[in-house]
Parts: C-alpha cells; sequence; structure tokens
C-alpha cells in the first residue's frame, strides 16, 4: 500500500469516526426509546446533553418520562437544570502535571499534539518550498493537516469541553485534507510515481517520471 493509499484509508477511518461523534442531537422520542432499551443513567445522561434545542416537556412527557424509568438527573437536564451534570471522569482526565497555572490532563495532551502537528505543517511547508526555490506543498502538509484535525476533533468532541465551535473550527480541514490526499492517490496511479518518490512536491514527481520516460524510450529502440 502507498503512501497516499494509507492516508486514504486513515481519512475515511477518520470520516466515519467523526460523523458518529457529531450525529444530532438526540429529540425526546429518542431519549425515551433509549430508555426503554434500558440504557444506563451515563448514556442518557449524554444523549440529553447533546440537545442544545431544548425539549418542551409537558406534565403528559415528564410522565411518560418516569414511566420509561428515565432517572431524575436525566430529567433535571432535560428540563433546563441551571447545573447540568458534569462530564464524566475517566482515565484521559487523569492529571498528568499542575504547577505555573497549569492543569494538564491527558486530554489536554491530545489537544496539545493535534495543535502542535496541524502548526508544524508549515513549517514543512516552508522547508519544501525553500527546497523548489518557490511556493510549494508537499503530501505531508496534507498528512499533518489531517492527523493534527483528527486529534483536535477528538478532543472537542469526546473530551471535557464538547464544543460545537471546536468541532467546526477542525472539521472542515479534515475534509479538506482527506480530499487532497485522495488526489494524491489519483496523481501517483495516472502517473506511475515511483514509490520512492511518495511525499514529494508535484513539480519534483512531474520531473522524476519525464526523466524516466526518455531513458525507457531508449530500451525500447535499443531492444528493436
Amino acid at each position: 500500500m502507498t503512501f497516499a493509499q494509507r492516508g486514504l484509508a486513515l481519512a475515511l477511518f477518520t470520516c466515519a469516526f467523526v460523523c458518529a461523534g457529531v450525529a444530532h442531537a438526540e429529540t425526546f422520542d429518542e431519549i425515551l426509546a433509549l430508555a426503554k432499551a434500558g440504557k444506563g443513567e451515563k448514556a442518557l445522561l449524554y444523549a440529553a446533553e447533546r440537545n442544545e434545542e431544548g425539549f418542551h416537556l409537558t406534565y403528559e412527557r415528564v410522565q411518560a418520562c418516569k414511566d420509561a424509568g428515565v432517572p431524575a438527573s436525566v430529567l433535571a437536564v432535560m428540563m433546563g437544570n441551571p447545573k447540568p451534570a458534569a462530564h464524566s471522569q475517566g482515565v484521559l482526565d487523569t492529571v498528568v502535571f499542575q504547577g505555573w497555572g497549569l492543569r494538564i490532563t491527558l486530554w489536554k495532551l491530545i489537544a496539545y499534539l493535534g495543535t502542535f502537528i496541524f502548526a508544524g505543517r508549515w513549517l514543512v511547508q516552508m522547508l519544501a518550498s525553500r527546497k523548489a526555490g518557490r511556493p510549494v506543498t508537499t503530501a505531508w502538509f496534507w498528512v499533518m493537516s489531517f492527523v493534527g484535525s483528527v486529534f483536535c476533533l477528538t478532543y472537542w468532541i469526546f473530551g471535557p469541553k464538547q464544543d460545537s465551535v471546536g468541532v467546526l473550527q477542525n472539521l472542515f480541514p479534515t475534509f479538506v485534507a482527506a480530499y487532497n490526499l485522495y488526489l494524491e492517490v489519483r496523481y501517483y496511479k495516472a502517473n506511475g510515481v515511483p514509490a520512492h518518490m511518495h511525499g514529494e512536491t508535484n513539480a519534483t514527481r512531474k520531473s522524476a517520471v519525464e526523466e524516466e520516460a526518455p531513458a525507457e524510450s531508449v530500451e525500447v529502440a535499443a531492444g528493436q
């Protein structure tokens, strides 16, 4: 599997992963269905907190929730309790460093890693441009854009923030990077780019292919 094909496979997996994470907020009927299906309090709380439009509860709806076994804590969130349930603590909430006014958890390390990778793509692009003597964009630029966006999306979707602003900020770059990786795969197949040239700039790959073409013609002529 080529470099670009691996990147495209990772892109498709992430798209499915992200789409599952940013699914629409649950409605009243879906919360009721979850409760009747025997889902636990944690799952119901998570579903209720994702609804940003409000459930517009009436007396009949509240009674239906009670009959379905919806916990009081979930009902409180659905009714707009000013103190909704907090983000559930997990392994990634472990504090790894605290000092100098900072409190860094494993979740923040994921976000930092994504930010550094996403920002580092510009250094890669600058070095490639310096080498080529003009502005260019390599495949590594899109790979780093994609990977960095995925890490940041993971933080904003599943971390303690769960903020739609952060999701939107990183969702668009993810799809753009995935699309460009797809174009890289098409380019490799259409031009027969050698494996050792994967990740190079388009100009470098093109010149390499053009240099190999005359050599092949000479070999064919010699054979005749």
